[in-house]
């Protein structure tokens, strides 16, 4: 069979290493501005060299990380793409502060206290604080989505910082709260997340492998299979 012959198929493997359709794959979040520079860098360079990161949910294979680097694939006119599948016991979700200047934060913080509910069918979800100090929101489920990108579009991928730890004074808000199921339902339905609100560790990323991007623009049994071949040399 040949690799494009069939929308959802996973061919030629090396472990968790495989070439799919990049439609087979459900993106979770938005691309940023920063693709201009990774798509430059790919198309220089000839490489690729991390593979996407998935997971493999209800059949669908959903992207995790490397959402930038599978846009820039697309507008390459890449017929597959390298994804490395992560099962879901690996992952352990966390999440990023945001670091907000003195305007933004107040914005912000206006807007939660208006908007801040307490219904029968209220989650949490996202926290904003100064240092260790933090305040909790609180939201109707069915606006949750909704209410993260009101938020984030208030200070947007320009106006802040993301920092693992937060310092002692600094203003920030983060998205802790958001689950699995938020990003698996969210990505089937095309709805996607701002850039930089999830975050996913546990497992090992594979890095540095350098695919070629000759052989995901032109796909080729006898090239992959060769590729995967040398890496398991």
């Amino acid at each position: 069979m040949n690799y494009i012959q069939k929308k959802n198929q996973i061919t030629n493997s090396i472990d968790n290493i495989k070439f799919v359709k990049p439609e087979a794959l459900y993106p979770h979040e938005q691309v940023t501005k920063n693709i201009n520079n990774i798509l430059k860098d790919i198309q220089q360079t000839g490489f690729i060299n991390n593979p996407i990161n998935c997971l493999n949910l209800n059949n669908r294979l959903i992207v995790l990380d490397g959402h930038h680097r599978l846009k820039s694939l697309i507008d390459l006119n890449c017929k597959l793409v390298p994804i490395q599948i992560v099962g879901k016991s690996e992952i352990k979700l966390d999440y990023w502060y945001h670091a907000l200047d003195n305007a933004n934060f107040e914005k912000i913080l206006n807007y939660i206290n208006k908007h801040n509910r307490s219904t029968t069918a209220q989650r949490s979800g996202i926290s904003i604080g100064i240092g260790n100090s933090r305040k909790q929101i609180t939201v109707d489920k069915s606006q949750f989505f909704s209410f993260v990108l009101t938020i984030f579009n208030m200070y947007k991928e320009s106006e802040f910082h993301r920092e693992d730890l937060i310092k002692d004074k600094t203003q920030w808000i983060c998205y802790e709260g958001i689950t699995l199921d938020d990003i698996y339902i969210n990505s089937i339905n095309h709805q996607l997340f701002p850039s930089n609100v999830t975050k996913f560790g546990g497992f090992n990323k594979m890095e540095g492998l350098k695919i070629p991007l000759s052989i995901l623009q032109r796909p080729s049994d006898l090239e992959i299979r060769e590729f995967l071949d040398e890496l398991e040399l």
